[in-house]
């Protein structure tokens, strides 16, 4: 085996349509096994990726990321268990959300339907996951899991929650309050929010983690930030509020953030780290700029023209900004791609009532050439 991933050993995903997989980013998840002990399942279940590693078809976004020099998820979330025992669960409660993110979808956000509706029903023919509704995981898979971790006889377990939104997450509320004192004090939390808040009343069960590193989703500042982030009536500035009260509240916990490079943002990435520094207490490491949208196509950075893409590559010069550049030397132009994002951001800033153009000007000649 070229490169060896435990994922499919010691490793699950459940995402938010509850599909069970090795990791967030493996593309070819096995079909639901319905009512049945999931980790049992789970043992057999990926029989041919452990015999193929990284080179099943699955794990192209890995190989993808490596072959370009990039840090893949593979790279920097294996913690091998003991034989078969899962000890990282990366849980999606559900896709419920309070925001709806540019580069987001139905599937990551229910505030998102109405939205893709809108596309479809003005010609819009490219969602590649089409439209979801609400889902929520069932208290038969919920109850699974807390009696797993609540039984869990291993030295140390990790447990990484996305959403949608965590906080606003009914069944991710509820699940931590089931959790038992002997498992949170061998538990690494990792949650990833957009930084809208959580019930104060929650505190003193996360004070019960062994760590906790939260993770602020956030790719832009200032007015790019509200239009990336949908129009809500939320700054960036309040996200930064939420994570400080959340390190006050919990001092078990580390402070970061996850940055989605996507079309949007590209040529604003100076500036977020800049304000990032600000409130981040240790050195920024370069895999948080190290992470890219690969889907859908029509939002990846990489299908841009490629004058536009070396004018990235010259700006992004400094040695710290070197997963930027390795991400654009090694994506292709795709004027197609290109088209269908112009198509799809002009419906949804129709839809929304309001203007890429006037957040980012530069992209008003990129897309009249389209």
């Amino acid at each position: 085996m070229e490169k060896f991933c435990d994922s499919p050993w010691n490793h699950m995903n459940i995402n938010n349509l509850g599909r069970i997989k090795p990791c967030c980013v493996y593309s070819k998840p096995k079909e639901d096994p319905g009512e049945v002990d999931i980790f049992k399942w789970y043992k057999h279940a990926y029989k041919d990726l452990k015999a193929e590693g990284i080179n099943h078809p699955g794990c192209v976004a890995c190989k993808k990321m490596e072959d370009s020099n990039i840090v893949s998820r593979r790279q920097y979330t294996n913690k091998p268990g003991k034989g078969n025992q899962i000890v990282y669960l990366d849980i999606s409660f559900g896709n419920t959300c309070n925001l709806k993110c540019m580069m987001c979808e139905s599937r990551n956000s229910t505030k998102w339907i109405a939205d893709e509706k809108y596309l479809v029903e003005n010609g819009f023919e490219h969602l590649e996951r089409g439209i979801v509704k609400q889902y929520n995981m069932p208290e038969s898979r919920i109850k699974q899991i807390v009696n797993y971790c609540n039984n869990f006889e291993g030295e140390e377990f990790h447990l990484e929650v996305k959403g949608g939104e965590p906080f606003v997450t009914d069944q991710f509320l509820n699940f931590l309050t089931r959790l038992n004192d002997n498992f949170l004090k061998r538990c690494n939390l990792y949650v990833f929010s957009n930084g809208t808040g959580i019930e104060a009343k929650y505190f003193e069960q996360l004070k019960k983690f062994k760590r906790i590193s939260c993770n602020l989703s956030i790719e832009a500042v200032g007015p790019l930030y509200k239009y990336i982030r949908g129009g809500a009536d939320h700054s960036h500035e309040d996200a930064i509020e939420f994570m400080k009260e959340f390190s006050k509240n919990c001092p078990n916990s580390k402070i970061g953030v996850s940055v989605t490079i996507t079309m949007y943002n590209l040529f604003k990435l100076k500036e977020l780290k800049a304000e990032i520094d600000k409130f981040i207490n240790y050195n920024l490491p370069e895999k948080v700029f190290s992470s890219f949208s690969y889907y859908p196509k029509y939002l990846s950075p990489g299908i841009l023209p490629q004058t536009v893409k070396d004018e990235l590559i010259a700006y992004y010069h400094e040695p710290y900004w070197q997963p930027v550049r390795n991400y654009l030397k090694n994506t292709e132009s795709d004027p197609y791609m290109m088209r269908i994002f112009k198509q799809f951001t002009t419906l949804l800033d129709r839809k929304r009532n309001t203007s890429l153009y006037a957040y980012e000007p530069k992209f008003k000649e990129i897309l009249d050439a389209v």
